[in-house]
């Protein structure tokens, strides 16, 4: 019993052999000694008894043995049984085999059977094979069925094959029918023929009224005829007079002609002025180049300043390479530079301070440098202490 382990010898602990899905009641017997990775599906065959999703019933049969990967639907094809979609209802047949990127519609073609507008009921029959950029109406012909705008009743009848370029008014004539500006009501008449472009001020003359952003007082005067690209930011120069983020007041001179991707954080160095994120006084000074991945803490090191957490008043100082964990308060101190990898038992020794079962309550004391494979049952013998996650 737990009372009996001392961590030197974890061969006499019982409880070691035990994953945290056996202690939450996932499994039972011989399949508690079965890796994480197997519970939830991650590897198949005789090293896994029973993936995760089967012990929660999204699946049975063979098809517990099939990767999480699978399940999740990101691959296809015999290395997968059943997608996740499938099991949740929103597919059926053999179009549970298809990659969750097919059920996003974000392909098209053999590779996917049915896209997840379709199961979400936005479109039906031939349809549901085309992609997410034709539901969207982002391309036309043959490729596309029905735009998003007809399921949503933004349009109705042959509108419904006219691609969003059209309903936005990006191209004229008999390609399109009336532009998205005029079904939300910001356009009449003849002006709703008229090209998003000249809407947006990206053209002059008879085919243009005033751009969208002089209607929304975004901007004036010689400014109305500028491109939407400019206001957002996505092309710099002459071409532009000032990007729609001044016009929100979110920057100031030359950062205007900044591209939206660096605005957004999605680039960095000398194409960005200032990211979003400074805009949005969520940074400072050359934290501002970073990526939007740094920002948000999806990296470390020289490529990033400061994470987000940072940013958003989760941390401060040097505090802010530190893990979200710290952050949450699941840990203090020097274990707060420790990788998420250490905190969560993914890693062990001198690079983990304690992992984050520990910081749950799951585990006490020495056994908190144990990692989480053990405490999943994952591994066993001197590499384990022993859990305290026992059966009382």
């Amino acid at each position: 019993n737990a009372s009996n382990c001392n961590g030197s010898s974890c061969s006499q602990c019982s409880c070691c052999c035990v994953s945290l899905w056996c202690h939450l009641g996932l499994c039972s017997g011989s399949q508690c000694c079965v890796s994480l990775w197997c519970h939830l599906g991650l590897c198949s065959g005789s090293q896994c008894c029973v993936s995760l999703w089967c012990h929660l019933g999204l699946c049975s049969g063979s098809q517990c043995c099939v990767s999480l990967w699978c399940h999740l639907g990101l691959c296809s094809g015999s290395q997968c049984c059943v997608s996740l979609w499938c099991h949740l209802g929103l597919c059926s047949g053999s179009q549970c085999c298809v990659s969750l990127w097919c059920h996003l519609g974000l392909c098209s073609g053999s590779q996917c059977c049915v896209s997840l507008w379709c199961h979400l009921g936005l479109c039906s029959g031939s349809q549901c094979c085309v992609s997410l950029w034709c539901h969207l109406g982002l391309c036309s012909g043959s490729q596309c069925c029905v735009s998003l705008w007809c399921h949503l009743g933004l349009c109705s009848g042959s509108q419904c094959c006219v691609s969003l370029w059209c309903h936005l008014g990006l191209c004229s004539g008999s390609q399109c029918c009336v532009s998205l500006w005029c079904h939300l009501g910001l356009c009449s008449g003849s002006q709703c023929c008229v090209s998003l472009w000249c809407h947006l001020g990206l053209c002059s003359g008879s085919q243009c009224c005033v751009s969208l952003w002089c209607h929304l007082g975004l901007c004036s005067g010689s400014q109305c005829c500028v491109s939407l690209w400019c206001h957002l930011g996505l092309c710099s120069g002459s071409q532009c007079c000032v990007s729609l983020w001044c016009h929100l007041g979110l920057c100031s001179g030359s950062q205007c002609c900044v591209s939206l991707w660096c605005h957004l954080g999605l680039c960095s160095g000398s194409q960005c002025c200032v990211s979003l994120w400074c805009h949005l006084g969520l940074c400072s000074g050359s934290q501002c180049c970073v990526s939007l991945w740094c920002h948000l803490g999806l990296c470390s090191g020289s490529q990033c300043c400061v994470s987000l957490w940072c940013h958003l008043g989760l941390c401060s100082g040097s505090q802010c390479c530190v893990s979200l964990w710290c952050h949450l308060g699941l840990c203090s101190g020097s274990q707060c530079c420790v990788s998420l990898w250490c905190h969560l038992g993914l890693c062990s020794g001198s690079q983990c301070c304690v992992s984050l079962w520990c910081h749950l309550g799951l585990c006490s004391g020495s056994q908190c440098c144990v990692s989480l494979w053990c405490h999943l049952g994952l591994c066993s013998g001197s590499q384990c202490c022993c859990a305290t996650l026992v059966h009382t």
